[in-house]
């Protein structure tokens, strides 16, 4: 394992929002105790080793990116059972939440990178740079407590979402991710697993088809992990694809 300097990793971007942990009132308030509602969380698995990870729906795309700045540009894996994501918890020692309560943030890669007085990370400076560069505040700029280089979180608002995502395929280099984005996300009612997008609604009626999807990558959720919705949000989902078949723009484009 390599280990990087600190000093390899210059300064903190100016332009990254003071927000170590995410800005949860952009996001809802949502956190611990309460957590954040579970038909706002998406379950999916990015990477080589298909690690599997929970945030809010919003960012699952852009985290999928952020995966692949990683491992196919910066060559770093993800190493399954390494990467910790979604968990309702206040921070130990505290009544104070968690930042991993709101949804948003992802450790990479923690044995490696771990919470300590001692600085230790095998992340190299530059794809730290390059999530940086997407507004993402990372652990290993703490001070006056423990480095925590493992930790990364977007310090932006739900409304740049799309900005950050384009910002992220600019530094894939425009290539064609038709191969590595899921097609279809996944949820669950009444015992029926339904894939979606903004156009189109369909229940997978088997395992098998369900495993034929996930191998091909056209859904990126394990099987039996889908989110549970209720009936006005299937309804909602299954009305949004046929918006959309009529080519009618979404009404709330971050809930497909």
């Amino acid at each position: 394992m390599t280990n990087f300097e600190q000093s390899a990793f210059g300064d903190q971007p100016a332009n990254i929002p003071d927000h170590p942990n995410g800005d949860r009132a952009a996001w809802g308030g949502h956190g611990w105790p309460d957590g954040v509602p579970e038909h706002l969380l998406a379950t999916f698995t990015v990477g080589r080793q298909r690690v599997t990870v929970t945030t809010r729906r919003e960012v699952q795309r852009f985290w999928t990116l952020v995966n692949l700045i990683c491992e196919e540009k910066h060559g770093y894996e993800w190493r399954a059972g390494e990467c910790h994501s979604y968990q309702n918890r206040r921070i130990d020692g505290t009544q104070r939440a968690s930042g991993h309560s709101f949804g948003l943030a992802i450790d990479i890669n923690a044995p490696a990178n771990p919470f300590s007085l001692r600085w230790v990370s095998d992340m190299p400076p530059a794809m730290v740079a390059d999530l940086e560069s997407l507004l993402m505040y990372w652990g290993g700029r703490y001070r006056n407590q423990e480095f925590d280089p493992m930790h990364f979180t977007p310090a932006f608002g739900p409304g740049q979402v799309a900005e950050m995502e384009a910002a992220a395929e600019r530094i894939l280099g425009g290539r064609d991710e038709e191969d590595d984005m899921p097609q279809f996300l996944v949820a669950r009612h009444n015992g029926v697993d339904y894939a979606y997008d903004h156009r189109t609604f369909f229940p997978i009626v088997s395992e098998q088809q369900y495993d034929k999807l996930f191998d091909g990558r056209l859904i990126v959720v394990p099987h039996g992990q889908a989110q549970v919705v209720d009936d006005a949000l299937i309804g909602f989902i299954q009305g949004e694809a046929r918006r959309g078949q009529a080519g009618q723009q979404p009404r709330v484009v971050a809930s497909l």
